[in-house]
This record gives structure tokens, sequence and C-alpha cells, in this order.
């Protein structure tokens, strides 16, 4: 999606043309009733706690491109002239970071895993260290002999 959407517009293009861009794809699919991949969160509602960092690594490493600016004026105007906050979530922004480093867009759910790998070998190391499971079971156990 913003790949497609950003085509013709540089990474330092003025922030005006990059609003714009936003509220045109804003409208579009408010329009056809479509999803905007990208943004929004079930749990992560006021803004998800990865993207500041990925964002700042982003421009750290000279990699906050036009993919990028126009995912925070997604963002931006979806707050400021629709009246409802949508923030970028880990998938939104690891897709501004594949795209703007000029890699295929599929890549992008590729490089999320590699993260979620690793905290779920983090997890199993966790339990396997310090076992929660039994406790966790005995707590269902009683729950359910309250008939709850």
């Amino acid at each position: 999606m913003l790949v497609t959407w950003m085509k013709g517009m540089s990474a330092d293009a003025p922030q005006d043309l990059f609003d714009a861009r936003a509220r045109e794809l804003l409208q579009t699919y408010r329009s056809e009733k479509k999803r905007i991949q990208g943004v929004g969160h079930p749990i992560h509602v006021e803004g998800d706690p990865r993207v500041p960092s990925l964002r700042a690594i982003s421009k750290d490493n000279g990699y906050y491109g036009a993919c990028w600016r126009l995912l925070d004026a997604i963002e931006t105007i979806q707050a400021n002239e629709f009246g409802r906050k949508l923030s970028i979530n880990g998938a939104g922004a690891m897709g501004a970071i594949a795209a703007d480093l000029g890699l295929d867009p599929r890549i992008a759910r590729g490089l999320a895993l590699v993260g979620r790998t690793a905290g779920l070998v983090g997890h199993i190391m966790e339990e396997a260290m310090k076992p929660s499971g039994p406790q966790i079971w005995d707590v269902v156990l009683k729950e359910e002999a309250k008939g709850l």
C-alpha cells in the first residue's frame, strides 16, 4: 500500500504533499470501506510502544524515507481531520522500513517474524527456568470448582 501511494514522491518532498497524499488515501479507503493496513491495534489503542523505537532507528540510520513519512501523515491526518486516532502499528512500521530500504514489500512479514520468534524463544526459556504453567492450571481448576 505504501509503495503504491507514495509513487512519484521523494523522501524530501514538502510535508504538505505527504499530507495531501494521506488525505487522498484516507478518503479513497473510506469510500471503498477498506481497512488501512499498518494502522490501528486492538490492545495499544493509544500507540504501539514499538513504533517510536523503530522510527528512531530508521531516522538514525538514514532510512526514514517517503514510506515512513506517508505513514506518519496517515496517522496525523486521520486523527486531525477524520476524528479517529489510528496509531501506526508494528506491522506498518516494519512495512515502512522494508519499503524505504527498497525491499520487496512481502519481506516485511518475514522481518516481523524474526522479532516474534526471538520473543517466543525468550518465553520458552523463561517457562523452562521458572515454570508458571502448573500455577496457572491450579487457578483454572480452583475457579472451575467455584462454578465460574
